[in-house]
């Protein structure tokens, strides 16, 4: 906990990105990055809080139209002096057309400010456009609580993937960018190979397991540089260790990839999956996580048509949590009563159990809930009023197939996960978000479910209850059926791993 010295030598800094409106193609142009201290009484939302000499770690992103050359990654400390600092980075036009950088400051790991520029890449004698897109993110504060013990942050370019590593011990470690073709493409692929698994006979059982353990080493050895992938075998821990992966895709299922090594002999090793040999989350680029989240005023909707053999039980299950002073309101699975429950913003607690589908994947926020009647819910109607469901920053489960499986949008990633999270946008966002990859048997989604609720309620944090749900779907069997090896991992949840349920009267007390 810091110091009350500490906390008066911190002052608000205003990061802001310049850079040149047009540059020619074949040219290079210049981002100058800053850091600027202000009075406390002109501060404002998007401001940082630092103290002298802190370390702020600057990444920048380019595009397909604009590259940068030398680095993309520099320390930018708090002056202990001088009011303003920068840091500059060299970028080469590479094709015609409007670009955008991406700029990110880290402070311990965490996402403390974006910035997002636009540039015109131009041919030679073009005219010069006058206006140019720029964009400040405004982000909340990293808590001063318990991080992760390892967070993973993982960059996207045209180029591929890059990664860095920070380890709440203040290990820091940066990778050599992996290049990788047709991403989101590939990853439809995987997950489509994985629908495709049949499971029903003790053999098929067996067959698509191995089948998924395969295809998860080779996701981690295609996706993850060597040197990662050694660290990561060396941190693995059964769950013990938590590790919250930070990445604005919507489409790798990371908790798939299964670790590898070679041993002494030269052989191949396999190991755990990584959401086996974690206590894993995710989270989007932007401000952190919530620490706590609520189930005090809970909604629930589950389509009566759905023809799922759990869906019955799976509501009697959650209609029994209303002890306590806890509510759960059963909302009508039709567009128009879910659409106004949403826009009220009174529910800290969102569960949905029933079908849906993840779109096309140029087309993520066609992601779809199937209500009753033939009527659906897609992430693209998540927006105007309806937003106001985010005001309290919930707690959000759908409990169906593909739910989470992500594509591209109109302009970024699309999909509920960024619909919910908001990376973009004002501090105001979900808590949590659980949902699937690929789809899922109604057996193990059902145990998954009750095992989840009933480890929060024992106050469990979110990333080691998650780790025992997924125990319970994978060991869960149906008669004489074989135990389903796929569903368990197909669910992704977005959260600070150490995050815990609020206790039901504090939860109460905040909302009232």
């Amino acid at each position: 906990m810091a110091s009350s010295d500490d906390e008066s030598a911190a002052a608000p800094y205003r990061l802001d990105a310049a850079i040149p409106v047009e540059v020619r193609v074949g040219d290079t142009t210049t981002l100058v990055v800053t850091l600027d201290r202000v009075e406390c009484a002109e501060s404002f939302l998007g401001d940082i809080d630092l103290r002298p000499d802190q370390p702020l770690e600057i990444s920048v992103q380019g595009d397909p139209q604009l590259q940068p050359v030398n680095g993309n990654s520099e320390m930018l400390v708090v002056p202990a002096t001088e009011t303003f600092r920068a840091v500059r980075f060299e970028f080469k036009a590479i094709n015609v057309g409007p670009a955008r950088i991406r700029v990110f400051a880290f402070r311990d790991g965490v996402s403390v400010a974006r910035i997002l520029v636009g540039v015109n890449v131009v041919l030679p004698h073009e005219a010069p456009q006058q206006l140019q897109i720029r964009e400040i993110i405004s982000l909340p504060s990293s808590s001063a609580g318990p991080q992760p013990d390892l967070r993973l942050l993982v960059m996207e370019s045209p180029r591929g993937l890059r990664f860095q590593l920070r380890g709440a011990d203040g290990m820091a470690e940066d990778y050599p960018p992996s290049t990788l073709n047709d991403l989101p493409m590939r990853m439809r692929d995987f997950v489509g190979a994985i629908e495709g698994l049949s499971i029903g006979t003790p053999a098929a059982a067996q067959d698509a397991l191995r089948k998924l353990e395969v295809w998860g080493a080779d996701l981690f050895n295609q996706l993850i540089p060597e040197s990662l992938q050694s660290l990561l075998w060396k941190h693995q821990g059964a769950g013990t260790l938590t590790l919250q992966i930070c990445s604005d895709d919507g489409w790798i299922p990371w908790e798939a990839c299964r670790l590898v090594k070679k041993d002494a002999s030269g052989h191949i090793v396999e190991g755990p999956f990584l959401a086996e040999a974690f206590a894993m989350t995710r989270w989007l680029h932007g401000g952190p996580a919530p620490s706590t989240f609520r189930l005090s005023r809970c909604a629930l909707v589950v389509p009566g048509d759905s023809r799922l053999a759990t869906s019955r039980r799976e509501r009697d299950f959650y209609l029994a949590l209303a002890v306590n002073g806890r509510t759960v309101t059963e909302v009508t699975p039709r567009y128009l009563p879910l659409t106004r429950a949403l826009e009220a913003g009174t529910f800290d607690a969102w569960h949905f159990c029933g079908h849906a589908n993840a779109g096309a994947q140029q087309q993520g926020d066609r992601a779809t809930l199937r209500l009753e009647g033939n009527e659906t819910m897609t992430a693209s109607l998540f927006a105007g009023t309806v937003e106001n469901a985010l005001i309290p920053r919930p707690f959000i489960f759908f409990n169906a197939c593909q739910s989470a499986l992500g594509g591209s949008g109109l302009t970024g990633v699309g999909g509920w996960a960024h619909r919910f999270i908001r990376p973009n946008r004002e501090r105001h966002g979900a808590a949590v978000f659980i949902g699937t990859y690929w789809s899922v048997y109604d057996e193990a989604a059902h145990a998954f479910a009750t095992a989840l609720y009933k480890e929060l309620q024992q106050g469990l944090p979110i990333g080691a209850a998650v780790l025992q749900a997924r125990r319970q779907a994978r060991n869960q069997r149906t008669g004489d059926q074989p135990c389903d090896p796929l569903s368990w991992l197909a669910y992704t949840v977005y959260a600070d791993p150490l995050a815990k349920l609020e206790v039901l009267h504090e939860a109460t007390d905040a909302g009232s």
